[in-house]
């Protein structure tokens, strides 16, 4: 059966959004049962995993580059959300003083993730 362009779009979206939730392959495949087998689900888990990769390593294929990427992905989700909330004067004093802290603490785990890769322990609480 044929699938439209449109559709496998769809598809391809709410699978990564699924995954970035940290739902199992299992638990995506049990609810997408019927809809689409799970060659198929692999075959867009690849494509998305390839498409994160290409956004932030060009030339990287592997599982583990996908990790780096999203481990760098969220360290920069944690920069900018904190770096947000320690800019924002209607927070309280002790929100924005943390903030600070972990915004910090975020740019230089990614300082030290582009220099020596993902061979570090993040320590990201107080």
């Amino acid at each position: 059966m044929k699938i439209s362009k449109e559709k496998v779009q769809k598809l391809t979206l709410e699978i990564r959004r699924l995954i970035d939730l940290g739902l199992s392959d299992t638990q995506i495949t049990e609810s997408y049962k019927g809809k689409i087998d799970r060659s198929t689900f692999y075959r867009y888990k690849k494509r998305i995993q390839k498409e994160i990769v290409k956004n932030y390593e060009r030339e990287s294929k592997d599982a583990t580059q996908y990790e780096y990427a999203m481990l760098k992905k969220a360290l920069e989700d944690c920069y900018r959300i904190n770096y947000q909330i320690a800019n924002d004067v209607k927070k309280p004093p002790q929100a924005r003083i943390t903030a600070s802290e972990m915004f910090v603490v975020a740019r230089a785990q990614l300082v030290k993730l582009a220099e020596k890769g993902p061979t570090f322990k993040p320590q990201l609480t107080r």
